[in-house]
């Protein structure tokens, strides 16, 4: 007798929860919960609802002046609803537009600079501080010299010195030097501290400009003028005149004291001349060269 083993089923039945809520229940229960929700959308009746009738229903009471606030803030103007991009030929037209900004090169770097030092050089000198100087140097003249030179009073100004006048002879003064031997004292004299005129110049914009020499170099002068400001002039192609004022003789000679002093009162000045071209060393080399007696050198 043969056996028939029963081979068990793949599929399994669901195994049914005793505690769960019957299906009809729910049912009941679904049906109830739809039938307490009003749809706004919907109206059992008519269907759909319409756009004006669902605003109504989403607000009820109307906004207080409506229409005044359309009037005065929508009315007329332009919405911008989203940003509005400018266009990259736009950008570019606009940027073409602009000048654009250089940085100096090296050069005017440097240039700037230095217009800055000289600003703030030219602002620490000023006229008066020099003003001792210059009689400090009318003393060393008159030792050089051997003159009885007249110092400056302090009512005095050193710009109202005369820049006019032939060279004085030695003979109208009493105990003056020769003109040769002043003149060889003059060439290795030092001049930081004189009151200098332009009295001729091959450019004609130089001429008159009066100052005390703060500065010798070998090609130029220094000077500082009476407003402060500093300008250095070239010796070569130039004519400086210098006036020192001289102290009245004893009145051994009344004729000679006479002709000494104009008729006014006035100071008399002992006025010399210096061409450029023969002053073209620098001051250290001019006190050890020799130099050899030349005609008059025109400009």
């Amino acid at each position: 007798m043969d056996t028939e083993k029963k081979q068990p089923s793949s599929s399994k039945k669901p195994v049914q929860d005793l505690y769960a809520e019957p299906k009809f229940l729910k049912k009941k229960r679904k049906k109830e919960v739809s039938g307490e929700i009003d749809n706004p959308l919907w109206k059992p009746s008519t269907g759909p609802l319409s756009t004006q009738d669902i605003i109504s229903t989403i607000v009820p009471e109307k906004i207080p002046h409506l229409e005044r606030n359309y009037k005065t803030k929508v009315s007329g103007r332009h919405l911008a609803l989203h940003r509005t991009d400018q266009s990259e030929s736009r950008k570019n037209q606009i940027q073409g537009s602009r000048p654009k900004r250089k940085l100096p090169t090296d050069r005017q770097v440097r240039f700037l600079e230095l217009q800055r030092l000289i600003e703030i050089e030219q602002k620490r000198y000023r006229y008066e501080y020099f003003v001792p100087l210059h009689q400090l140097w009318l003393g060393y003249m008159s030792e050089l010299l051997e003159l009885r030179l007249k110092s400056l009073d302090e009512n005095q100004s050193v710009h109202t010195l005369p820049t006019e006048g032939a060279l004085s002879r030695s003979e109208r003064f009493a105990g003056m030097p020769s003109i040769s031997a002043i003149q060889s004292k003059l060439l290795k004299a030092d001049y930081h501290g004189a009151f200098m005129v332009v009295h001729k110049a091959k450019n004609p914009s130089l001429v008159d400009l009066q100052g005390i020499v703060i500065q010798e170099s070998e090609q130029t002068f220094k000077l500082i003028q009476v407003d402060n400001k500093i300008k250095t002039i070239p010796k070569a192609h130039t004519i400086f005149q210098i006036s020192l004022p001289l102290l009245e003789p004893p009145p051994a000679a009344p004729s000679t004291a006479q002709n000494e002093t104009d008729n006014s009162g006035n100071t008399s000045f002992f006025v010399f001349q210096i061409f450029g071209n023969q002053f073209l060393f620098r001051p250290t080399e001019r006190v050890n060269k020799k130099f050899k007696a030349k005609a008059t050198s025109q400009l």
